[in-house]
């Protein structure tokens, strides 16, 4: 049986990234309404093309979506990667052609967005991944001139570059994940460095620092690229980072200072079943039961499926469990219920264009 229901392919392939809002702990925002009643669930998408962001309700009992009945507002040029703050009341839009990120209000009774004041703001660079930091102060862009962005959400929701911003790493800096913490902030290099830059994140000001020992080597591949996604266990324990051709690696975190080291056995191999892969992207279930990993396979044809790994709360080793076919997805996250697991990507997942993803919060 398995854990999570996959929904393949529930958005159309041509809209390159979705992200799953929650509203769990979320705090009372005086600039959204009140809500009588269970809030809903909303899960964004965005239109890499058209340069749009689509909204969709979710059912929490089926896991489906349907579109939220906004008609579907500008981003900007080459809308990508998206976050959102704790509670779900803001959402963040990076874009690869224009630069910059587009910041928007979310309206919890419906799920609309409305940009804030000052949206889009600029980067100047060309943005490759964002996070928002759990107090929801402070937003994280990791940028192909081998930086991190820092910025502060203001009052009234816009943003303005953290003192000491931009704060530099390896080559290329791809994926960006926080410990739920704050303390810490993690991004690999997805171009022939091989590293994972750690940063402590001061939580009164946002600047970054280089924890001690950073960058952190990762296991040589021969594909020498490093991965491009990567994620943090709810514990705050693990750094789980899929590498295209070396397998999972798993990193302990040390609490005190942020180092990481990898665990016994990792990097975890993926089991070849189903011909040459390469691991892409990562998911982790909202009670670290479970790690979900998209891998490409192209052989007589294209395509994607999803292996399922049982973590081990103490050692951090990853168990094999199954796998199941992706169809055009190859991004994969799980929504906060832990009921349900997301897939998003291209129609033909052996050409390396836009990277597309699913974030859940």
């Amino acid at each position: 049986m398995k854990p999570f229901r996959r929904l393949a392919c529930i958005l159309p392939c041509s809209l390159l990234l979705a992200f799953f809002a929650s509203t769990a702990n979320a705090q009372t925002d005086t600039s959204t309404p009140a809500l009588s009643t269970a809030p809903p669930k909303f899960l964004y998408s965005t239109d890499y093309t058209g340069g749009k962001v689509h909204g969709y309700l979710v059912n929490p009992s089926t896991g489906l979506i349907t579109p939220n009945g906004q008609n579907p507002p500008w981003a900007h040029w080459g809308p990508n990667r998206v976050a959102a703050d704790r509670g779900g009341y803001r959402l963040y839009v990076i874009n690869w052609g224009s630069k910059d990120i587009d910041a928007y209000f979310i309206y919890r009774n419906n799920g609309y967005i409305y940009q804030v004041p000052g949206s889009p703001f600029s980067i100047g660079q060309t943005p490759t991944n964002i996070a928002v930091h759990p107090s929801g102060k402070f937003v994280y862009v990791t940028t192909r001139n081998n930086a991190v962005y820092g910025f502060a959400v203001q009052s009234n929701g816009s943003l303005k570059l953290v003192a000491g911003s931009p704060f530099p790493t390896q080559n290329d800096p791809e994926a960006l994940a926080i410990d739920p913490t704050g303390h810490y902030l993690y991004t690999n290099d997805s171009n022939n460095a091989n590293k994972i830059d750690a940063f402590s994140i001061n939580e009164t000001d946002g600047a970054l620092t280089p924890v001690p020992g950073s960058p952190f080597a990762q296991t040589p591949s021969a594909c020498n690229d490093g991965g491009n996604d990567i994620a943090v266990d709810r514990s705050g324990k693990f750094l789980i980072l899929p590498q295209y051709c070396t397998g999972i690696e798993v990193f302990r975190i040390n609490s005190a200072n942020g180092s990481i080291a990898q665990v016994a056995g990792s990097p975890f191999r993926i089991p070849l079943n189903q011909g040459p892969q390469v691991a892409q992207s990562v998911a982790i279930d909202p009670l670290d039961r479970w790690v979900f990993i998209d891998a490409q396979y192209c052989h007589s044809g294209c395509g994607n499926i999803t292996e399922t790994y049982a973590l081990n709360a103490q050692t951090g080793a990853l168990t094999y469990l199954e796998y199941g076919n992706g169809g055009c997805g190859n991004y994969n996250r799980t929504d906060p219920s832990g009921k349900f697991l997301y897939s998003i990507g291209p129609e033909n997942n052996c050409s390396y264009g836009a990277p597309s993803t699913i974030l859940g919060l």
